[in-house]
């Protein structure tokens, strides 16, 4: 079969003249020339898009790199906010930390922060940038998944700038402070202003509701008030905390 067909071709060609023999070869170059240029072009266009997609990929995968270190900057940061939200805290240490912040942020220059939250004890200038006294706190429902531990804290009559001062350091508080109401009152003829602000920390839901009214008297507000039983001394009275029985210390109470 196929020698037949070669034969048939062979003596098309020699019938063929010599002009007709090289406008055919001429025009077997050109058919071959364009199939070798359209082949080309389409396998350069695929290898564009080749490296189109391997550009995309190489940028997605620098986005994907910022973003894994980026998160364990975040996480390492939500970890340390994390700390100080514990779900596991009574009302009594969720009392005592945010009394603990609120002294700390009112001097005129804050300890930092431990891990945990706690302040650092360093040396600093003596001296508050405001007075304060703080009124019994209130645990509140607050919405999906926290809750919202409410106090009223008044400032004694200082400068204004003190006290915008005093609440900007509130409202950069790790704890996740929320400035209610605020109300100042200027005597006349005085360069002095007086505040009362309602202030609510947002707690994550879960921590435990204290069995009665159960809050921690913290008259200085300096250091940090011990807030398990088995670590206190006193005489002549019994200490019981909300996790252990009843017990019974024997020493001097200061």
């Amino acid at each position: 079969m196929i020698p037949e067909i070669l034969e048939k071709i062979l003596q098309t060609w020699r019938n063929l003249s010599e002009r007709e023999q090289r406008l055919a070869v001429l025009t077997v170059i050109a058919a071959t020339l364009m199939i070798v240029f359209f082949t080309f072009r389409r396998a350069q266009d695929r290898i564009d898009d080749l490296d189109r997609e391997i550009d995309i990929l190489e940028e997605q995968l620098v986005s994907f790199t910022g973003h894994l270190g980026h998160r364990d900057f975040i996480e390492a940061q939500y970890a340390a906010i994390a700390a100080q939200h514990s779900s596991e805290w009574t009302e009594a240490e969720i009392h005592d930390r945010l009394r603990q912040e609120i002294y700390r942020l009112a001097k005129n220059d804050p300890p930092p922060l431990d891990e945990r939250g706690i302040p650092i004890d360093v040396a600093a200038r003596s001296g508050n940038l405001v007075e304060i006294s703080m009124g019994k706190g209130q645990m509140t429902e607050g919405g999906v998944g926290y809750r919202e531990y409410r106090i009223n804290l008044r400032i004694q009559p200082t400068y204004l700038n003190n006290i915008i001062e005093f609440l900007q350091r509130l409202h950069n508080s790790p704890q996740s402070l929320r400035i209610d109401a605020l109300d100042l009152n200027r005597a006349p003829e005085s360069d002095m202003v007086a505040a009362s602000v309602d202030i609510s920390r947002i707690v994550a839901d879960g921590a435990p509701m204290p069995q009665g009214a159960a809050t921690v008297a913290s008259s200085s507000g300096v250091g940090r008030i011990p807030l398990r039983a088995d670590s206190w001394e006193a005489f002549g009275a019994t200490i019981q905390d909300d996790e252990s029985a009843s017990l019974r210390a024997h020493g001097a109470v200061t």
